[in-house]
């Protein structure tokens, strides 16, 4: 998938391109600004979305495929920033690509140990998707897009407390709270999932799937369990509906396995409680 990505994504850059080179100019402006300029409110202002498209699509494959160390993410940060401002200059009409570039800003801070950063990303991300819309289908389609700020939110809560116990420090009570972050913004992304898909779909699985591994790092076996086992069989009647879907029979081997080791861990705790 990353190099049929890469492939498409550098055909639409090249046809781009051969319109861009009849209307540049020698100067040195930065890529962003002078496509807008190039582009203003004219006929081809839709060409500035086109290459923004572009750009973060070629940031958010490395994103998804990618080491990220010192080169790539400088690479991927510059033609997230490039994107960013070719959507802030397209007004609102572009507000909602604008919230996806923004997201993915936060998700490569993230990547990168820079939380303080990811969090501003990821919230600017979720104010213009909490944007008042009008009709069904723009309200169906908000909950979806506000779920994913909320997917990122929690992982990046649950990222912070992680460090922590990496870094070895100690404040139980910091990591408590931030793992109760996780929970809110997890639970605030399954029921969004629900309202913008249905409450089987896959997504709805991912964030109960998190929603476990949450519990399990806070201790609460009992709660883990039930959100695996809910994931779970969302996984299986997925896998019965497409039996020839590898990703859903990865997907789903790894949830089984997890939902097991709790399963056992939490027996173990009961019967150590039945003996004290």
């Amino acid at each position: 998938p990353r190099e049929e990505a890469l492939r498409t994504l550098a055909s639409a850059q090249q046809l781009l391109e051969r319109f861009e080179a009849g209307l540049a100019d020698d100067g040195e402006d930065k890529l962003a600004s002078r496509l807008l300029r190039m582009y203003g409110n004219g006929p081809h202002r839709e060409l500035a979305s086109l290459h923004a498209a572009v750009l973060h699509g070629q940031a958010a494959t490395g994103l998804i495929f990618d080491e990220i160390d010192d080169e790539t993410a400088e690479d991927i940060g510059r033609k997230l920033e490039e994107a960013r401002k070719l959507r802030e200059g397209g007004g609102e009409e572009l507000q909602a690509d604008l919230a996806d570039t923004l997201n993915s800003l936060g998700v490569l801070r993230q990547r990168r140990g820079e939380y303080e950063e990811a969090e501003g990303y990821f919230l600017r991300s979720l104010k213009l998707r909490q944007s008042e819309v009008q009709g069904t289908s723009a309200q169906v389609e908000q909950a979806q897009v506000q779920a994913q700020s909320f997917v990122s939110l929690g992982n990046l809560a649950m990222a912070r407390a992680d460090a922590m116990t990496a870094q070895g420090q100690a404040d139980e009570r910091a990591k408590r709270e931030l793992y109760g972050q996780a929970l809110e913004h997890l639970t605030a992304a399954k029921e969004a999932y629900v309202r913008g898909f249905h409450e089987k779909h896959p997504k709805v699985a991912w964030a109960l799937e998190g929603l476990g591994k949450v519990h399990e790092k806070m201790g609460n076996l009992t709660s883990a369990v039930a959100e695996l086992k809910a994931a779970a069989e969302i996984r299986c009647q997925l896998q019965a509906q497409t039996p020839g879907k590898q990703m859903f029979q990865k997907e789903l081997g790894t949830l089984e396995e997890r939902l097991a080791k709790d399963v056992r861990r939490l027996k173990l705790a009961t019967k150590v409680r039945q003996v004290m």
